[in-house]
Parts: C-alpha cells; structure tokens; sequence
C-alpha cells in the first residue's frame, strides 16, 4: 500500500485534492450566493480560485458575488477572466455587459459637469456613449451566444435589457452655441432663432499695369528706323 507521506507528495494526488476542496469552495460560495451572504461567498470563492486559479465558473461566480457587492470593477474583472478560459460563456457576456453599465451610471453620476461649461458637456457625454457602447457590444455578443446555443428567451431578455435600460439612459448631444453681444446665438442653422452673420464678398483684385510716362511736348520724338525690304 502506499503511504500517507507519498500521497501526500505525489503531485497528482495534490491536484485532485485541490479539485475536491476547490469544488466544494465553490459550492458553497454559490449557496451563500443565494442565501445573499455576499461576503462570505467571497471569501469562499476566492479560496477555490486559490486552489484552481483558471476555472471559468468560479470566476464567474465571484464576478456575481461582486456584482452583488456593487463592487462593479472587480466584478468586470471576474466576468473578464471567465470569457478568457471560456469564450462561449454566454451567461458570462450578459452579467458582464450589465456591470460595464451599471459600473458607467455610477461613473456619471459622480463625474457631472457644469452644465454651462460646453467643452466639458461635450467630453462627460463623448465618455458615456464610449462606456455604454462597450455595454451593448458586449451584450449584443451575449445575444448571439443565447441564440446560437438555442436559448431564444435569454436573448430576448438581453435584447429587452438593451431596448428598456441602457438606450433610454444614453446621453443627448449638448447642441453648440456661440455668445454674441451677451446674447446666446445657437450654430444650428435649422433652429428659427438662427441669425446668419453678413458675410462680406472679397473685392477683387484688379491687375496692376505700369504708368506710362508723361508726355513732355518740349522733347524732341525719337525716330525709329522704317525698313523697306525684309529682314535679312
């Protein structure tokens, strides 16, 4: 038989004990998942990622416990690594693209700018439709998924997400306008408050000739030769 110290040391044996408590770490942080203990699933499941570092479904689930936790970048990073070891997650791709969003409403509502000041209306919204464009790309690949594993309702429920959360919250482009004598002159020329500016046509160039000389009837006329034949 073989001895307790050569289990013990014997590299495959370690692996599968590791997959036995990794499995049950992961067991359990899914449970308290459900039973809303957040922390504690935590904490379960990034001891079951110690032990198998490179499992889609525990990265997935510490994404969810995170998410739950309103810990929305770790959450992204956990959705993130579970794409990476299974790039046909579908599941993976839709919780991911709902944190991305939710993780760019909390970006917004803490970063607002001066609603005066358009140069920066102009970036905080240029930034928002970057960060929910991402959420939609990565949605938009979770439908597809859905769709192609035959999971038709779970695509209409990403597609209603999309249609019913994020494209009502998209920011509405800042119109520009441009201050004249302290009163303010909108630069759409479509608007009926539009005033256009008198554009004045360039005046043009007339050629410039040299001056004859002035004529002096006291000079004698200079006489030029006449030729009779051809030039030789």
């Amino acid at each position: 038989t073989t001895s307790a110290h050569s289990k013990a040391t014997n590299p495959v044996y370690s692996q599968q004990l590791s997959l036995i408590y990794a499995s049950a770490y992961q067991q359990v942080g899914a449970a308290q998942i459900e039973r809303g203990n957040t922390q504690a699933a935590i904490q379960s499941l990034e001891t079951a990622l110690r032990l198998i570092p490179d499992d889609p479904l525990t990265h997935y689930n510490l994404g969810i416990a995170y998410q739950d936790a309103e810990l929305y970048p770790e959450a992204i990073a956990q959705y993130r690594r579970a794409i990476e070891l299974d790039p046909v997650f579908a599941d993976a791709y839709y919780n991911l693209g709902v944190s991305l969003f939710t993780n760019a409403e909390q970006q917004a509502q803490t970063s607002e700018p001066d609603e005066d000041d358009l140069i920066a209306v102009q970036a905080y919204n240029a930034r928002n439709f970057t960060r929910y464009g991402l959420a939609i790309e990565t949605l938009q690949e979770a439908i597809e998924l859905f769709n192609d594993a035959g999971d038709f309702a779970k695509a209409d429920e990403v597609e209603s997400f999309i249609q019913n959360t994020i494209e009502p919250a998209l920011p509405v482009p800042a119109e520009p306008r441009i201050e004249d004598e302290g009163e303010i002159i909108p630069t759409n020329p479509a608007s009926e408050e539009f005033e256009p500016f008198p554009v004045s046509e360039p005046e043009e160039e007339q050629p410039q000739f040299p001056a004859f000389p002035e004529s002096n009837p006291d000079s004698e006329l200079q006489e030029f030769p006449i030729y009779d034949s051809p030039l030789t």
